[in-house]
């Protein structure tokens, strides 16, 4: 009886839900300042465990329904896990290919000296990457996904990415005053080498026309 007494009852264990659903709203809205569509799979785990809310709520107040309540909360909170789980994958996904696609299209050197951060973003998001492709393995694998959204600092890796995506703009016009930099110091260096060129070409001729006329003045009319 005093067991039964201690047993949480379902307000508890649906204020215990609700903490679970509002992490995974809150990382999904994140997961859409990165790309609005790639929260659609989050959402529809997010169905799942609302569905499972129900099920819970409509149980009978009686000690017998424990049990079922616990499954119906632990799925629930599975649900929430792999909503979260989803829009980091989906995320951190997109970051990294803009990351790739700066350093391919900007530069290695002009992003990482215009970005003091991006080495710890860079490395913060490989760690995730490390997580969600053993997660993937097993979708059921409940500690495996609970490690990916635990040990994860999302909210910091999507400010990280917004900031560089706002230095960009900047990274990119740096970019470009550097091409242009090195094509003019190109055109230069070729231009100076023709132009000595054609002057050791004036000199052999004019010393060789001297030498010729030196020696066979006739030739000249000498």
């Amino acid at each position: 009886m005093d067991d039964q007494q201690n047993e949480p009852t379902h307000s508890d264990i649906l204020k215990l839900l609700c903490s679970e659903w509002d992490l995974a709203e809150a990382e999904i809205k994140l997961a859409e300042q990165v790309g609005s569509e790639v929260v659609i799979p989050s959402i529809n785990e997010l169905r799942y465990a609302g569905r499972r809310v129900i099920e819970a709520m409509a149980l009978p107040q009686h000690p017998s329904s424990y049990q079922k309540l616990q499954e119906l909360l632990s799925d629930s909170r599975f649900f929430c896990h792999r909503a979260r789980h989803d829009a980091i994958d989906a995320a951190v996904a997109i970051m990294v290919e803009n990351l790739e696609v700066m350093m391919e299209t900007i530069g290695p050197a002009t992003v990482m000296s215009c970005f003091a951060d991006f080495g710890t973003l860079r490395l913060g998001l490989h760690k995730v990457q490390m997580n969600i492709v053993s997660s993937r393995k097993d979708r059921e694998n409940r500690s495996a996904i609970y490690r990916t959204v635990s040990e994860c600092d999302f909210p910091e890796l999507v400010r990280l990415h917004a900031e560089l995506r706002l230095s960009e703009p900047i990274m990119t016009q740096i970019a470009e005053a550097s091409r242009r930099e090195t094509r003019k110091n190109h055109i230069f260096g070729w231009g100076g080498i023709i132009f000595g060129a054609v002057g050791l070409i004036v000199g052999v001729l004019g010393f060789t026309t001297a030498v010729f006329a030196w020696k066979y003045p006739h030739f000249l009319g000498g």
